[in-house]
């Protein structure tokens, strides 16, 4: 179910309308001779595919300048699907944009559950933290994508500036220590 919500939030939108009527149709003329259970796994696996489409149309939207779309699509995403990590780090990003930190930091612990190998959760941790001028945090955070990704130059970027705001310029400016 997990890489068929993935690929379903990567196709054109066109691709996604017809992939869900596929889908639907699928669903529907499986659903005469199965059990109960195999019911509620189609009905599951319908509800993944329509957050995931949900998710791809708020991502369109943020990318658009839409925040306040973008925030209401992504929600519906999360309703139909609360554990889909890539909407709720597209959920955080837009809580950032409207200083609604407390909620970007819930979707962002939630997102690192999900996904502990994903540095992006990390990274907009960062962001969270250093906004709240919790450089320190903030610092960590950024270490821990940095690691993840240590070829993501923003990563890096956030991380060294992390610590000259913490008076730490010889460790900023120690290739060893930044990367």
């Amino acid at each position: 179910v997990a890489s068929l919500v993935q690929s379903l939030a990567e196709l054109p939108m066109n691709k996604k309308i017809t992939m869900a009527l596929v889908l639907s149709l699928a669903v529907l003329g499986c659903d005469s001779n199965k059990p109960q259970d195999s019911k509620k796994k189609l009905a599951d696996q319908w509800k993944a595919a329509r957050a995931a489409v949900q998710y791809s149309l708020a991502k369109q939207e943020y990318e658009a300048g839409d925040v306040d779309s973008s925030r209401k699509d992504c929600d519906q995403a999360l309703t139909l699907n609360p554990k889909l990590p890539v909407a709720l780090i597209l959920s955080a990003k837009i809580s950032i944009e409207k200083g609604q930190l407390d909620r970007a930091d819930a979707a962002l612990s939630q997102a690192r559950e999900l996904e502990p190998k994903n540095p992006e959760p990390d990274y907009y941790a960062g962001i969270v933290y250093q906004r709240w001028q919790k450089f320190q945090q903030a610092l960590e955070f950024y270490t821990r994508a940095n690691e993840k990704a240590p070829n993501e130059p923003s990563y890096l970027l956030a991380r060294v500036e992390t610590l000259v705001a913490l008076n730490k310029s010889d460790e900023a400016l120690d290739r060893k220590s930044v990367g």
